[in-house]
């Protein structure tokens, strides 16, 4: 039986870099993503080359929408091999500005919905010894900025559960890893969507109990 990918967030961006390489590593693609036209979108880009994709929307600040749409997809293309979370929330607004309540809103994105989706995941892949999940990372959890807050503490914070996950899971030949993107995606032919999800694809190739929890990309 051919294997399943999830992915969480994304769109013509990062989103079609990820499922594109995935599908042609030969597995099905599932996409949980707010928007139904970005799964239209990520549909089409990827039927132009031969593959196929299997989406859902979901709110993922919603946990109990994000959960039914994991189940959705695991009882279409059955339980995972891999994650990758590529949802962040970006809030608006400076760290004066910036509205408490949309700051928790955000973090439920950034933070909340991938440790939900973990645990979702994670009693399949240990059933079967093994497993992939990977998060996108950026530059701004090590340089704070003023102007963007909500993204910063989002991506800070979504580092360290990947941190505090990655050992215990690879005790158990889980690979949970992060891939901190230094640098603009779509900004340059570097920085472009499906060179950064070659990375990720290097890290899903790596050798049981021989993980690399973060590399970034720059």
């Amino acid at each position: 039986m051919q294997s399943s990918c999830f992915i969480i967030g994304g769109g013509p961006g990062m989103g079609l870099g990820l499922a594109r390489r995935f599908a042609r590593g030969g597995y099905r693609v599932g996409l949980i993503t707010r928007q139904q036209q970005t799964i239209n979108e990520l549909t089409d880009a990827l039927r132009a080359d031969g593959y196929g994709l299997a989406g859902l929307t979901a709110n993922i600040a919603d946990f109990e929408g994000l959960k039914a749409a994991i189940d959705g997809l695991t009882q279409s293309l059955g339980p995972p091999q891999v994650l990758l979370y590529n949802a962040a929330g970006y809030g608006s607004g400076n760290g004066l500005e910036q509205d408490p309540e949309a700051l928790m809103t955000d973090l439920r994105v950034s933070i909340g919905g991938f440790l939900l989706a973990v645990q979702q995941v994670v009693p399949a892949m240990l059933g079967q010894g093994s497993g992939t999940i990977l998060a996108t990372g950026g530059a701004i959890a090590y340089t704070p900025s003023f102007e963007y807050l909500s993204m910063g503490v989002g991506k800070t914070g979504l580092d360290y559960v990947v941190r505090s996950l990655a050992p215990t899971l690879a005790r158990q030949g889980i690979h949970a890893g992060i891939v901190t993107i230094r640098g603009g995606v779509g900004s340059s032919p570097h920085f472009a969507p499906d060179s950064i999800a070659e990375t990720f694809w290097q890290l899903h190739q790596e050798a049981p109990f021989a993980f690399t929890t973060e590399i970034t990309y720059q």
